[in-house]
Formats: structure tokens, C-alpha cells, sequence
């Protein structure tokens, strides 16, 4: 009880603690990144096949899943440099009572995205030891992040545009290129069977 009340008054902060913890956060988004980069290429690899059997109905419906491993590789990336920004500064967070302009961008990155990957329990330690040291100041959070890992379905056209894209750096002329925007139904342009 005592540390817990020590840590909620911002006394005693242990550098060890949190340094260690940056250690282990570091090693697991490898693990981590290689398994989403994983399932990133296997998602593709579908994708580009459902494309080639002309199945694009199926590849529009499944490129949602190749923009969510895309997103979350790119906040693995986000969060791996601010931990290293963090490791390297260790002795400001020790110093200072509030967080320092330069750190901000990177400890309300961390706090933002700790709830929100379940996988990654060194997260939520870090958000636990920032938050113990520097309380509740953060309202401002790096948009990109927020983008990253919303959990809001991406729109019709952003799909299309994504498909399109992978599509145009395979060599397949994809068949859905308009639509109603009324019903949001795919109406094929044309058919090259």
C-alpha cells in the first residue's frame, strides 16, 4: 500500500523500474511485429489472389483486414521509437515533476495506445509508471496514433482506394470501379469474360 500511495504522490520514482519495463516492451513489439507483419503478408497474398481469380467483390469485403495489420504494424513502429525516445531521456523523467515538452508527443502516444493493444501488457505497466509520475496532464494525443487504432470501420472508398492501390501494383485491372453511393453497393462497370 505504501508504494502505491508513494508512486500516486509522485515520490520515490525508481528509473529502474520504468527503464526495465522500456526493456521489455522493446523485445516484445519484435515478437509482435513480426507476428502481425505475418499475418500482414498472408492477408495480401489472399487479397492479391482473390483479385486474380476476379473474385473482387470478396477482395473488397477482405481488404479491411490488410488496412488493420498495415495500421497496427505502423503504430508498432510509433511506439517502438518512443520507447527508445523514453530509454534515452531517462534521467529528464527522473528530474522533472511534469512531463517535458519534448517527451509529451511520445508519453501520451503511449498512454493512448495502451489500452487499446491487449497484447501487450508492458504497455499498460508503462502507462501505469508515466501516469504515477506525471498524473493526469495529457489531453493533447499525436493524431496519427488515434487514427492508427480506431476501432471505426474504414468507409467504402477508402477501401476501394486501398484495393485499387494493390491492385494497380499487382498488373490486375480491377472490375469495380464505380458505386452507389445511396446503398453503398458495388456496381460492376464491366465484365471481361
Amino acid at each position: 500500500m505504501g508504494r502505491k500511495l508513494d508512486a500516486l504522490l509522485g515520490r520515490k520514482f525508481k528509473t529502474s523500474k520504468l527503464e526495465a519495463t522500456l526493456n521489455l516492451a522493446i523485445s516484445r513489439l519484435s515478437l509482435l511485429k513480426n507476428h502481425r507483419s505475418a499475418r500482414f503478408t498472408i492477408a495480401l497474398s489472399d487479397l492479391v489472389q482473390l483479385l486474380r481469380l476476379n473474385h473482387h467483390q470478396q477482395a473488397l469485403l477482405r481488404v479491411e483486414q490488410v488496412m488493420k495489420d498495415e495500421n497496427m504494424l505502423e503504430v508498432y513502429d510509433m511506439i517502438n521509437c518512443y520507447c527508445h525516445l523514453l530509454k534515452q531521456k531517462i534521467g529528464l523523467i527522473e528530474k522533472s515533476k511534469v512531463c517535458p515538452e519534448e517527451l509529451k508527443e511520445a508519453v501520451s502516444g503511449l498512454l493512448y495506445a495502451a489500452p487499446r493493444c491487449g497484447e501487450f501488457p508492458e504497455l499498460r505497466e508503462i502507462r501505469a509508471i508515466l501516469t504515477a509520475r506525471f498524473r493526469n496532464e495529457f489531453s493533447a494525443i499525436e493524431s496519427k496514433m488515434i487514427q492508427k487504432l480506431s476501432a471505426k470501420q474504414p468507409g467504402l472508398e477508402m477501401r476501394m482506394k486501398v484495393l485499387e492501390g494493390i491492385a494497380r501494383e499487382n498488373g490486375i485491372v480491377l472490375l469495380l470501379e464505380k458505386f452507389d453511393s445511396s446503398d453503398l453497393d458495388i456496381v460492376p462497370v464491366r465484365n471481361l469474360s
